[in-house]
């Protein structure tokens, strides 16, 4: 991916001001450590059925009545999200595949590290040990974490 590709996801990270969460990203962030910070950078928006999935990793999230979707809580999120004109932040592909189809925008919890890292709120050792927790209890493809990896590495080339 090139750089002006790169400075475009980064940028839209930085004007990022709230989004839909999943279950998945919620429990993810939590047990890495850094949901509490993307918290703190973003209103976070869920469904009460998402909210009830991901239990205690749900404290602090806002939740709105959801739209109902093909009857999943999955596509209800999404529905809802579309509804808001909101991104989606999830871990699940389907999830995020739908999201695509409905037009909007969508982020990992590696993009929301890679959110935290551009905005100044960890630095470069921050983002390496979250990475770390995050790679222990998740699985990414490696392109995946190479695309996480040119962020990183353009975030700091920018300054």
């Amino acid at each position: 991916m090139g750089e002006p590709a790169l400075d475009r996801e980064i940028a839209g990270l930085i004007r990022l001001e709230s989004a839909f969460i999943d279950a998945s990203s919620m429990i993810v962030m939590n047990k890495s450590g850094f949901l509490a910070p993307v918290r703190d950078e973003l209103t976070l928006v869920t469904t009460p059925p998402v909210a009830e999935e991901a239990g205690a990793d749900a404290a602090g999230i806002e939740t709105v009545a959801g739209i109902a979707g093909s009857g999943s809580n999955d596509s209800a999120l999404v529905a809802s999200a579309a509804a808001a004109g909101l991104p989606v932040i999830s871990e699940d592909k389907k999830i995020l595949l739908a999201a695509d189809r409905a037009g909007l925008a969508y982020y990992d919890a590696l993009m929301m590290l890679c959110l935290l890292f551009a905005r100044g709120r960890i630095d470069r050792e921050g983002y390496d040990g979250f990475l770390e927790a995050l790679l222990a209890s998740s699985r990414y493809a490696a392109r995946v974490v190479a695309y996480g990896e040119a962020i990183a590495l353009r975030i700091m080339k920018n300054g």
